[in-house]
């Protein structure tokens, strides 16, 4: 019996109307699946799971019922919001490849790879980098065009860190 897995965002009764003021888009989810679509984040707070309640919902019966929460706390003087992560599952979520744990928060920063089900080799994970869009991109790091992630070895003249291209979020 195979098991259809699909994301879907609640449908308003008017969907046509661009973004007003109070929904401002002030995060991305870039699906790193072609399978689930990319999310815009404009609600302060943003839920994740198989529930009717949440806001990005699932049908994966691996993904808990309110699975995971976004929370965008509001930043003070014209800085950007803070970004949380919420751990609601039983199965996990997992943050840059760690499992945070249900109950526990972890902060995010543009490049954070959020993956809310790890399937078998047969399927695609549920997985999303984030994007925070208030956040003016760092150029000391590198190229403007690439997410500096983590560091993946050093050397006697160099440290090598994984780069994650913007647009594509093919991985270097």
């Amino acid at each position: 019996m195979s098991e259809a897995t699909q994301a879907t965002l609640p449908v308003e009764s008017d969907s046509s109307s661009p973004l007003t003021e109070k929904e401002t888009v002030w995060g991305r989810l870039m699906s790193l699946s072609k399978k689930y679509p990319n999310i815009e984040l404009t609600k302060p707070e943003v839920s994740f799971g198989r529930a009717s309640t949440c806001d990005v919902k699932y049908e994966d019966l691996g993904v808990s019922g309110v699975h995971c929460k976004l929370i965008a706390e509001p930043g003070s003087a014209g800085k950007s919001s803070l970004v949380w992560l919420v751990d609601n599952s039983t199965n996990g979520t997992f943050v840059d490849g760690i499992l945070l744990g249900r109950g526990k928060r972890s902060l995010l920063q543009s490049g954070t790879v959020i993956c809310i089900l790890k399937k078998s080799s047969s399927k695609e994970n549920i997985e999303y980098v984030f994007n925070d869009v208030k956040v003016e991109p760092e150029t000391d790091d590198g190229p403007q065009d690439y997410y500096i992630r983590d560091v993946l070895g050093t050397g006697n003249f160099a440290t090598v860190k994984l780069a994650i291209h913007k647009l594509s979020l093919i991985h270097i």
